[in-house]
C-alpha cells in the first residue's frame, strides 16, 4: 500500500476514540489522494475508513455511496481482505439505522469471508456485530455466545478496541437477562480499560448501560450521575450518535420522577441527534415518550401525532405491523373503553417481549382468558410453500391438542377460508351462518377435538405482517352470540399483537437454527466437513482436563500425507480436494468413541487425539489408518493415483506428567512426524 495513504488511514483509526472531526479529515485525504492516484485498493480501503469514522460520529446517511462504492472496487479486483472489512462496515450502519435483518446478512457475508481466508481481526469485529444484532433481536443466549466468542478472539489477537466493545455488549445482554451482577462486573472492567487506555467511545455506552443498571437497582441519582458522564465524554469528542442512548435515558428517568421540562429538555436533544444520525429505531423511542409526556400533560392531540409519527417510521424501516401501529388504534377507542384496552396494553407486551414461541403462546391463552369466554383457542403457521396450515396451539375445554395440519384448499375449512380470503370471520350461531364460509356444515372443532363438542360462536382473524399471511388465530364458544362488538373489535386488536409476537417468534426459530448452522460452520473444515484446527485445539483442551481427573491417558496423532504436492501438480487441484475428503473418511472410519476426535489442522496435515488410549492402543489405531490409505485407490474422473502418509504419536498421562502441557505434547508428536518423514515416510514414530 502507498505509503502516504497508510500514513492517513492509521492516523484516522487512532483519532476515533478521541477526536472524530479528525478521523473523518484524515480518512476523506486518503481517499481523495487514492482516487488522483487510481490506487484502487487503496481507495477501496480509505473508502471502508470514511465509512467508520462517519459513522461513529453518527452521519449514516452520508456513508451508503462510499460502501457499496468500495464494494463494486473489490469485487473488480477479488481482494478477499478487504471485501470483508466492506460488509462489516455494511452490517455495522445498517445496524445504527436499526435495520437489523440487513445487519445480520452483512456480518454473516463477512464472517463467511473471514473463515475463508481466516482473518482473526476482522472475524473479531464480525462476531461482534452479530452479537449485537442478536442482542437487540432479543435471542440473548446466541448473542452471548458470539460476544464471549468475539471476546475471546480479541484477547487472542491483541484487539484492545474489539475487547472493550465485547465486554460491554455482555455487559448489556446480562442487563437484559437481569443478571444484574454480571452486567456490572463486566461493564467495569469495561471501564477501567477504557479510562486507562482512554477509549472514550466505548466509555461512553459502558457508562450509559451502567447507568441503566443503577436505575433497575433502585439508585436513581447514580444512573443519572453515570448518564451525564456519558454525555460529557461523548460532548468532549465531539458530541456522535453514542450520546442518544443515555439522553434518552435520562429524559425517560426525569419522566419517571415526573420532571416533564427536564425530560422534554434531554428528549429535544435526543431527537436533533437521530435526525442528524438518522437513528430511526431510538427516534421511535423517542416519539413514544414524548406521546406519554403528551398524555401526562392531557394534551392527548399531541399524543396522537407523535404515535402517527411513530407509525409512519416504521413503515420506513419495514419493522412489521408494529406495536406502534396498535397504539393508534388503542387511543381512538380509548375513551369508549378504557378498562379493555389497558388489559390489551398489558397482553400485548406480554405477547410481543418474548422470542420464544411456547412462552408467547400460553401468554396469548393466559391473558385472551382475562377478555373473552372461550372453550377453544388455536393458534396456527400458515406455510404458503406446502399450501398447509401448521397448528403450533390448540386448546379445548383445557385439553392441548397435539400439533396438527391441515390443507388450505379443503372447502370444508374455515381457517382454510380465511387465509384463501385474507379475511375474518364472525359466527354467532354456526347452524346458521357457516354456510357461508364452507361447502358443507361439518363438525368445525371436534375433528381434531377433545370433547365433540360443536362451537356455535367463532372469530377468526388472519395474522398479517408486511401484507403477508403468516397464520390464522382463533377463538372459539360452545354457546350462541357469545362475542359482543367489543370482543369482535378487541379480538382484532389482539390478532395485530399476536401476529407480532407470533412472527417475532417465527423469525427468532428461524435464527436460532441458521445460528446453529453458522457455529457448527465456525468450527468445521468446509473441504473434508472435519472440525477445524480451532474446533481441534479446544477440544483437546477438554479432553486433557478429562484425562487429568480420570487419571487416564492421553494419545495425540499427527498425520501428514506423503508427497502430497505432487498429487496437486499432476492431477490438478480438484484431485488433491477429492484426495482430503476420502482421507477424512478413513479418519473418521478409524474413530469410534465419543472421546476421539479428528481435525484437518491444515493444508495435508491432520490431528487426532484419543482420550484414554494408551501407545499401544494409538499405535493400533495409527497402522491401520495407515494400513488402509496405502492401500485405497484412489480413482478421480478416470485417473488413478495412490498416497502414503506419515505418523508422529506422543502418549501422556497428565495427572502425573505435571510439568507437560499441551503445547508441549502436540510439538512432540510433531517431532515424531519429522521422524517419521525423514525415515522414509509411510510409517510410525513414536516419541518417547
Amino acid at each position: 500500500m502507498n505509503s502516504e495513504i497508510f500514513n492517513l488511514i492509521y492516523s484516522s483509526k487512532e483519532s476515533f476514540s478521541s477526536d472524530l472531526e479528525a478521523a473523518i479529515s484524515y480518512a476523506r485525504k486518503a481517499v481523495d489522494i487514492s482516487r488522483k492516484s487510481k490506487l484502487k485498493e487503496e481507495l477501496a480501503e480509505s473508502l471502508i475508513t470514511l465509512v467508520h469514522a462517519l459513522s461513529e460520529k453518527g452521519n449514516i446517511d452520508k456513508v451508503d455511496d462510499y460502501l457499496y462504492e468500495a464494494i463494486r472496487i473489490l469485487e473488480t479486483i477479488e481482494n478477499s481482505n478487504i471485501l470483508l472489512k466492506a460488509y462489516s462496515a455494511l452490517g455495522t450502519v445498517y445496524l445504527k439505522t436499526g435495520e437489523l435483518d440487513n445487519a445480520l446478512t452483512a456480518f454473516k457475508t463477512s464472517l463467511d469471508l473471514s473463515l475463508k481466508i481466516d482473518e482473526l481481526d476482522e472475524k473479531t469485529k464480525t462476531l461482534l456485530g452479530i452479537g449485537s444484532v442478536l442482542a437487540l433481536k432479543k435471542s440473548y443466549d446466541d448473542a452471548l455466545n458470539y460476544s464471549n466468542l468475539a471476546l475471546e478472539a480479541s484477547r487472542k489477537s491483541g484487539d484492545i478496541n474489539s475487547e472493550l466493545k465485547s465486554l460491554n455488549n455482555i455487559g448489556f445482554i446480562y442487563n437484559c437477562l437481569n443478571r444484574l451482577d454480571k452486567a456490572e462486573e463486566s461493564l467495569n472492567q469495561c471501564i477501567l480499560l477504557c479510562n486507562t487506555r482512554g477509549y472514550d467511545n466505548v466509555l461512553v455506552t459502558a457508562l450509559d448501560e451502567l447507568g441503566v443498571i443503577c436505575k433497575k437497582k433502585g439508585n436513581g441519582e447514580k444512573a443519572e450521575e453515570n448518564w451525564k458522564k456519558a454525555i460529557e465524554f461523548d460532548t468532549k469528542r465531539g458530541e456522535s450518535f453514542y450520546s442518544i442512548a443515555p439522553l434518552l435515558n435520562l429524559a425517560d428517568y426525569y419522566f419517571s420522577i415526573k420532571k416533564l421540562e427536564e425530560s422534554k429538555n434531554y428528549l429535544q436533544r435526543a431527537r436533533k441527534l437521530c435526525i442528524r444520525t438518522n437513528s430511526k429505531l431510538d427516534l421511535i423511542s423517542i416519539y413514544e415518550l414524548e406521546s406519554k409526556i403528551n398524555e401526562a400533560r392531557g394534551q392527548y392531540k399531541e399524543a396522537l401525532k407523535f404515535y402517527k409519527k411513530m407509525h409512519k417510521l416504521d413503515k420506513e424501516i419495514g419493522d412489521q405491523d408494529s406495536v406502534r401501529e396498535l397504539k393508534e388504534r388503542e387511543y381512538k377507542i380509548i375513551q369508549e373503553s378504557k378498562e379493555r384496552l389497558v388489559a390489551l396494553g398489558h397482553v400485548g407486551r406480554a405477547i410481543t417481549e418474548t422470542l420464544d414461541m411456547e412462552t408467547m403462546v400460553c401468554n396469548i391463552n393466559k391473558y385472551a382468558k382475562e377478555i373473552f369466554n372461550f372453550n377453544i383457542i388455536g393458534i396456527a403457521q400458515y406455510r404458503e410453500e406446502k399450501r398447509e396450515i401448521a397448528y403450533e396451539f390448540f386448546m379445548e375445554d383445557g385439553a392441548i391438542i397435539p400439533k396438527f395440519y391441515s390443507d388450505v384448499d379443503n372447502v370444508s375449512n374455515l381457517a382454510g377460508w380465511v387465509i384463501r380470503n385474507k379475511k375474518s370471520i364472525v359466527i354467532q350461531d354456526t347452524e346458521k351462518e357457516v354456510f357461508k364460509y364452507v361447502v358443507c356444515q361439518e363438525k368445525i372443532a371436534n375433528r381434531w377435538g377433545a370433547t365433540g363438542k360443536m362451537p356455535r360462536s367463532i372469530l377468526y382473524n388472519p395474522l398479517i405482517v408486511a401484507d403477508k399471511i403468516i397464520g390464522i388465530f382463533t377463538i372459539q364458544s360452545y354457546s350462541i352470540n357469545s362475542f359482543s362488538a367489543d370482543d369482535i373489535e378487541s379480538f382484532k386488536i389482539l390478532s395485530s399483537y399476536v401476529a407480532i409476537g407470533f412472527n417475532n417468534a417465527l423469525q427468532s426459530r428461524k435464527i436460532k437454527d441458521q445460528n446453529k448452522e453458522l457455529l457448527k460452520l465456525s468450527i468445521t473444515d468446509s473441504l473434508t466437513g472435519l472440525k477445524n484446527r480451532r474446533s481441534f485445539f479446544d477440544d483437546l483442551n477438554l479432553c486433557w482436563n478429562w484425562s487429568f481427573r480420570t487419571r487416564a491417558p492421553l494419545s495425540v496423532i499427527l498425520l501428514d500425507l506423503d508427497h502430497f504436492k505432487e498429487i496437486n501438480d499432476t492431477y490438478g487441484h480438484p484431485a488433491g480436494d477429492y484426495c482430503l475428503i476420502e482421507i477424512a473418511k478413513i479418519l473418521r472410519r478409524a474413530i469410534r468413541r465419543e472421546s476421539d476426535e479428528v481435525a484437518r489442522l491444515g493444508g495435508e496435515e491432520f490431528g487426532i487425539f484419543l482420550g484414554g488410549t494408551d501407545n499401544d492402543g494409538a499405535n493400533t489405531v495409527a497402522e491401520s489408518i495407515l494400513s488402509e490409505i496405502r492401500d485405497f485407490d484412489f480413482n478421480f474422473i478416470g485417473m488413478d493415483f495412490k498416497i502414503t502418509a506419515s505418523i508422529g504419536i506422543k502418549t501422556v498421562f497428565p495427572a502425573i506428567e505435571h510439568k507437560i502441557d499441551i503445547g508441549e505434547v502436540i510439538s512432540d508428536a510433531d517431532k515424531a512426524l519429522y521422524e517419521a518423514k525423514r525415515s522414509g515416510r509411510n510409517c510410525v514414530v513414536n516419541f518417547f
